[in-house]
């Protein structure tokens, strides 16, 4: 309630932008599961590792997030657009903020790689599901789905360019609140379409779980808070 007074925001709508940004923190989990015809025993291999890295990264996030709590004043947090680099200066002087933009660089070429995999892939898996236009099927003479990637990466800078104008953490905000959007249109799609495979099931005679039911429910509800939260400017 303080942050959402100090930003001037009503605090249920600034309640849903943080879950909406919560949840855009955890978006592409599930791009794990595309290369499973490149990864040795997949069905074993990608929940694994899916679970032990949504652990791992909850637990940095948290950690994190709470230390940049205890260190910066709240006041000072709320108006703040660079919390951790605040923090790491007041730990370690006017280099802190270095190191910060050091690690940040180091992750966004972790995150460029996959993302990079991420784009021309799924329109290629949805191309080889006859979902998309065949084009996006092919592949080069590396290996490499050329046509999918050109798309996505002209589509991605004419999206930055619209942007820019308003400078470039406003361009920024746009892509991850957008991307992030998209994400969870999708996600409102699987949970509905889970309740129906596990009510098929059960018509055939197939074992249902309720617990199976009770996670795609709350999967349904959350989703659809963080649309509702993202604002009807973003939809």
């Amino acid at each position: 309630v303080a942050s959402a007074n100090a930003t001037g925001v009503h605090p249920l709508l600034f309640l849903g932008g943080l879950f909406v940004i919560t949840i855009g923190a955890f978006v592409g989990l599930e791009a794990g599961t595309i290369p499973a015809d490149d990864v040795i025993e997949p069905d074993h291999t990608i929940p694994r590792a899916l679970f032990a890295g949504t652990l791992t990264i909850a637990a940095i996030y948290m950690l994190s997030t709470a230390g940049v709590m205890a260190l910066v004043p709240a006041a000072e947090l709320a108006l703040s657009a660079s919390p951790f680099a605040d923090a790491a200066r007041i730990l370690f002087g006017p280099i802190g903020s270095q190191l910060i933009a050091l690690g940040a660089l180091i992750s966004i070429l972790g995150v460029l790689s996959a993302t990079i995999l991420l784009t021309g892939q799924m329109p290629r898996a949805a191309a080889l599901d006859q979902l998309f236009p065949q084009r996006f099927a092919g592949l080069n003479q590396q290996g490499a789905p050329q046509f999918g990637l050109l798309v996505s990466s002209t589509l991605a800078t004419a999206l930055i360019g619209m942007s820019y104008s308003d400078g470039v953490v406003a361009a920024y905000e746009l892509m991850f609140l957008l991307s992030s959007l998209t994400a969870i249109v999708v996600y409102i799609a699987c949970a509905l379409a889970d309740l129906v495979l596990q009510q098929r099931a059960a018509k055939n005679g197939e074992a249902r779980s309720g617990k199976s039911a009770a996670i795609a429910v709350l999967a349904l509800i959350a989703a659809l808070a963080a649309l509702l939260g993202s604002g009807p400017e973003l939809i």
